[in-house]
Formats: C-alpha cells, structure tokens, sequence
C-alpha cells in the first residue's frame, strides 16, 4: 500500500532512540541542511498521512461492503424459517 520506505536521517535516528543528540548535530539545527531535512519530513509526513487517509477509506468500504452482505445473509436465514 505505501512506497518503498525512505532511510531515516541521523537526526531521526537519534530521536526514535530517545537519546540526546550530539554536539555538532544540535549546531546543525540552525543551518540550511536542517531546513532542507525538515522540509523533506514534513513532505514525508504529509505523504504518510494521504496513504493512511487512502487505506482508512479502503478499509471502511470493505466494511460496508460486509456489513451489507451480512445484512442480505441474515434476510435470507430469516426468509428460509418463514
């Protein structure tokens, strides 16, 4: 359902490990690179979001699709004991 996934930065890696970043990353907030990281996890994040909005739909007409057919299974059981 998703794209092949996209290789977490070091930036990412440090904070999905829960440990604080070094030195010379935490200067690097404040530079270009750091801007051009962010932008590229927002489109990353934003991306993420329509795929679960996709998949959220998906999975909803598949469950109206079952419930439809579990309504026309229980009409038929009520129609045979009639």
């Amino acid at each position: 359902m998703t794209d092949k996934p996209i290789p977490m930065t070091t930036e990412e890696e440090y904070r999905n490990a829960d440990v604080p970043l070094p030195n010379d990353l935490l200067n690097a907030s404040n530079t270009e690179q750091f801007k051009i990281d962010k932008s590229k996890m927002i489109e990353t994040q934003q991306k993420e979001i329509r795929d679960l909005v996709k998949d959220n739909k998906m999975l909803i007409a598949e469950i109206d699709r079952l419930r439809s057919q579990i309504e026309r299974l229980k009409n038929l059981i009520v129609n045979e004991n009639k």
